[in-house]
């Protein structure tokens, strides 16, 4: 009779755990089908500066992941879209520490096999392949993990966030209310609400989004890259303390727009450990430039654009790879030292920042 009882009670034990076991694996399975992949049985091409001299600590557990943001209206998230967003996310996961770096969009870049151009050209050429070599071989990374995410899936993360506070300035609203109204034009629904004046705010998904887009007040592409940072902050602030069923809303929402060449697994590491995490620094890169013009490869046209240029390439090369990179050398590859020649006309006694160009590093 005993032993009945044990086996039963060991049964009622197990059903939970095995519904529990299934649940996960349906989840697993539903989150790696709607999820958009590359083609795995084509080869990777991304390319390295093989000869770059990057030393770190022999207990280093840290890894780099490309982030961009698209404005794909319809939906694709491959090469034929500008990369809005551009951003590096350097984790460490010994001190749980992550430092951010949103490379501008124009900064003036020489993409492989192309020639000199805006940054944000290289996605919509080549896709995320392309984009990874043009950030590799221009600063000497190692970038093999992306994640590319629409605009449409942040709205909705942030409105199942409960929107983010943003302190919108005075110069920002009328830029704003007008992106939001073009929301409302693409989408066909009058859902997004207008912002009645500047201030500290609980701003929606769509006027956070809007928010993003702003250009066109003083500091143009460099200070639209410090809002997209401000942005993700609040985001990673706010679920840090937002509940697990809540995240898993948010996953679930989001798979649809989002590409990438993360596993399932490591997507669902990131995502538990999240309240573990903490933002350490969140600058824009490169720290010294210009807005400027020159002229570019433009898909083969050759036009005068306007771009970023960097006044202190090789200075800003060395502090990003050992101030958020964290190597303990760094030599620079015999390319970055070219790329250097061809960019000496544009390099600038570094001066002192003013309290508005600091602002807009951070």
């Amino acid at each position: 009779m005993k032993k009945k009882f044990k086996a039963r009670y060991l049964l009622f034990l197990l059903i939970p755990l095995l519904l529990g076991i299934i649940f996960v694996v349906l989840y697993l399975y539903k989150l790696n089908s709607q999820i958009q992949r590359p083609d795995e049985k084509k080869p990777v091409k991304v390319e390295v500066n093989k000869d770059v001299v990057l030393e770190k600590d022999e207990d280093d557990d840290s890894w780099d992941i490309a982030l961009f943001g698209l404005d794909a209206r319809d939906k694709s998230l491959d090469k034929g879209n500008h990369s809005d967003v551009i951003m590096i996310a350097h984790v460490d996961g010994n001190t749980k520490k992550v430092n951010i770096f949103s490379v501008y969009r124009d900064s003036y870049v020489n993409i492989p096999d192309r020639g000199f151009d805006k940054l944000t050209h290289a996605y919509a050429y080549d896709g995320y392949e392309l984009a990874l070599s043009t950030l590799n071989t221009n600063y000497d990374l190692n970038i093999e993990k992306f994640v590319t995410v629409n605009f449409v899936a942040l709205e909705d993360a942030i409105d199942l966030l409960g929107g983010i506070e943003i302190d919108v300035q005075p110069e920002e609203v009328k830029w704003l209310n007008g992106y939001v109204t073009s929301l409302n034009k693409e989408s066909g629904l009058n859902k997004v609400t207008l912002i009645s004046g500047p201030g500290k705010q609980t701003l929606t998904g769509s006027q956070a989004v809007a928010y993003c887009r702003i250009r066109y007040t003083s500091g143009g592409d460099l200070k639209r890259a410090q809002r997209q940072r401000t942005v993700l902050n609040e985001m990673l602030k706010k679920a840090k303390s937002t509940d697990i069923s809540t995240l898993l809303d948010i996953v679930n929402t989001m798979t649809n727009e989002i590409y990438t060449n993360l596993k399932t697994s490591e997507i669902i590491d990131l995502a538990k450990d999240i309240g573990s995490y903490n933002i350490d620094k969140s600058e824009g890169f490169p720290y010294h430039v210009k807005q400027t013009s020159a002229s570019c490869y433009n898909a083969g046209s050759t036009k005068n654009l306007s771009i970023v240029a960097p006044t202190n390439y090789l200075g800003d090369m060395e502090t990003l790879h050992k101030d958020i990179l964290g190597y303990t050398d760094y030599e620079p590859s015999s390319k970055v030292k070219e790329f250097a020649q061809t960019l000496q006309v544009y390099q600038e006694p570094v001066k002192e920042e003013t309290t508005t160009q600091a602002a807009q590093n951070k």
